[in-house]
């Protein structure tokens, strides 16, 4: 009797637990959520760099700033920057940090000489490099304006063809700055340095010195002159005179008359401003000087002497007795610089 008890109540209890968990099977799996990482892009890193184009007057300033290399890139640098090659050596300098370029020899900056200047700049960026090409035109500027200082407003408003008076130390700037220059009239080897200056009368004279060294080379323009003054007051209507045949004829006046001027036992120096006179051949230099003006003249260190006609004149028969040269001088140059 108690065996069949136990086990009754054995099936009841089977059966209690079987209704309780029918909600959940025995064999259920719990699922997961998987979390997959994205993959991270790859840095590419580029760089662009421009080219620079320029223009600017002849006769810079060294140092002056032309431009700045322009750059665009993905990534902070630091960039570097060099001159691979240029066109004229030493023309241009480059920051290598900031890629500013600036102008290195002034000197090359002429347009008689360069009318362009060109250059390759290397930019490196970490692993990056890239050129960028400068192209520089060069403008071109009356040389003459540039050179002049005290005189500098007098000149820009004189016209073409006006000689203005300058100062000796202007004069001696034109001589050795302006290209390819001749001196003609006189040169320092044709007189005695150390003889007396004799004057001359102070009668109207058109005087040419006779010389095969002072000479205008072919195709050049005068630009400049000086003379030795004995004593002029108020002296105006002097003229500039040349000849593309010979020391005595055919000359032809070059520029308007001289400004008038005083001084007494003293050079004095003039600049012409626009000459368009150009000689046809090797030429000579003669000097009309008006009444009451007298030059000076100093002993021939040759057999040479001057030709003379008391008139403002083109050509001359009479040869001065007397082995002097009258001290006057021109400055020309085949290469129009204005």
């Amino acid at each position: 009797m108690a065996r069949g008890f136990f086990w009754i109540m054995g099936f009841i209890l089977i059966l209690s637990c079987s209704s309780n968990d029918n909600s959940l099977p025995i064999d259920s799996e719990i699922e997961e959520e998987i979390i997959i990482p994205e993959e991270e892009e790859t840095f590419i890193p580029t760089l662009e760099v421009s080219d620079l184009q320029a223009t600017l007057d002849e006769h810079p300033e060294s140092g002056y700033s032309i431009g700045t290399i322009s750059i665009t890139a993905n990534f902070e640098g630091p960039f570097t920057f060099s001159i691979l090659n240029q066109s004229v050596d030493n023309a241009l300098e480059i920051d290598s940090i900031t890629g500013e370029i600036l102008v290195k020899d002034s000197s090359v900056f002429n347009y008689e000489i360069n009318t362009g200047i060109s250059a390759t700049i290397n930019v490196r960026g970490g692993e990056l490099s890239k050129t960028s090409n400068i192209n520089i035109t060069v403008n071109d500027i009356d040389d003459i304006e540039y050179l002049l200082s005290d005189s500098k407003l007098e000149y820009n408003q004189a016209a073409n063809g006006d000689w203005i008076r300058i100062t000796e130390e202007e004069y001696n700037g034109l001589a050795s700055e302006i290209l390819q220059v001749s001196k003609s009239g006189i040169d320092d080897s044709e007189y005695l340095d150390v003889s007396e200056i004799i004057s001359s009368t102070s009668t109207p004279t058109t005087l040419a010195n006779q010389t095969e060294i002072a000479v205008m080379p072919i195709d050049s323009y005068i630009f400049a002159f000086k003379y030795y003054v004995v004593e002029a007051i108020g002296s105006k209507g002097s003229k500039i005179k040349q000849s593309s045949i010979s020391n005595s004829e055919e000359f032809i006046d070059v520029g308007n008359p001289l400004p008038e001027h005083s001084a007494i036992n003293e050079e004095v120096y003039f600049v012409l401003k626009g000459n368009t006179v150009q000689t046809l051949n090797t030429a000579y230099l003669a000097f009309f000087k008006t009444a009451g003006l007298t030059i000076g003249r100093k002993d021939s260190s040759d057999d040479n002497t001057y030709y003379f006609a008391l008139s403002d004149t083109n050509s001359f028969v009479e040869l001065s007795d007397t082995r002097l040269k009258i001290l006057y001088q021109g400055l020309s140059t085949n290469v129009k610089q204005w």
